[in-house]
């Protein structure tokens, strides 16, 4: 039964991101509330597989207790905001992420499980820039709607260019770490190659310089590292 219970939580730990993708529009707040919800009920589920309720590793421990005092923060702005529906929005989305990071600690901290979450996060970087390059790639077949505000930036499935760069850099800087990683699967080195020019094109036709330059400091820190 628990092993039962721990693949589904990790099923849903995959899958949260991905719908993620194509339910909330930008930089809205709509569908976000259900996301929140499943996120914790994912990390429920865990517990109820017997699984760690909270990471063991220093760094895990830092990054949930860094998206608590976010969420506690966005929880005061409340009182102080101007614009409380918008306030109440980024809170939803700080539990969201919060409910999310404790999952994917518990569904992950199985040993056999620690060398998938860079693959799957490179995974989802990269259907989302396919998704998003589609329409240039096939113009007879694939419309989107126009933005007025995008001025032919790629925005989607996100709907809002930065994010769409932001999420591009993370996925381009996952491939060099994977294609030049000597303990992954051959065949997985050279999917990431493979497919690094469709992130560096969803990264450019972003137009976004601050995902460009997040990108240029995770690659320098990747060569450092």
């Amino acid at each position: 039964m628990r092993s039962a219970l721990s693949k589904v939580q990790l099923a849903g730990v995959v899958a949260l991101p991905v719908t993620a993708l194509f339910v909330t529009p930008g930089y809205f707040f709509a569908g976000l509330l259900p996301l929140a919800v499943a996120a914790w009920l994912l990390w429920l589920l865990g517990i109820a597989a017997g699984q760690r309720a909270l990471p063991g590793s220093v760094a895990g421990k830092v990054a949930v207790g860094g998206s608590v005092a976010l969420t506690v923060l966005y929880a005061i702005s409340i009182a102080a905001s101007p614009d409380r529906p918008a306030a109440t929005g980024n809170l939803t989305l700080a539990i969201a992420y919060l409910g999310w990071i404790l999952a994917a600690g518990s569904a992950f901290s199985v040993t056999d499980r620690r060398s998938l979450p860079e693959p799957l996060a490179w995974a989802t970087a990269t259907l989302a820039a396919a998704w998003g390059l589609s329409e240039r790639l096939a113009p007879a077949s694939v419309h989107f709607a126009e933005s007025r505000t995008a001025f032919g930036r790629i925005l989607e499935p996100i709907g809002y260019w930065n994010a769409m760069g932001a999420l591009a850099g993370v996925g381009l800087v996952l491939a060099v770490a994977i294609a030049s990683g000597r303990q992954r699967p051959q065949p997985l080195r050279m999917a990431a190659a493979a497919l690094s020019p469709l992130l560096m094109a969803a990264l450019w036709l972003s137009f976004s310089r601050g995902a460009l330059a997040a990108t240029l400091c995770g690659l320098a820190a990747l060569c450092a590292a």
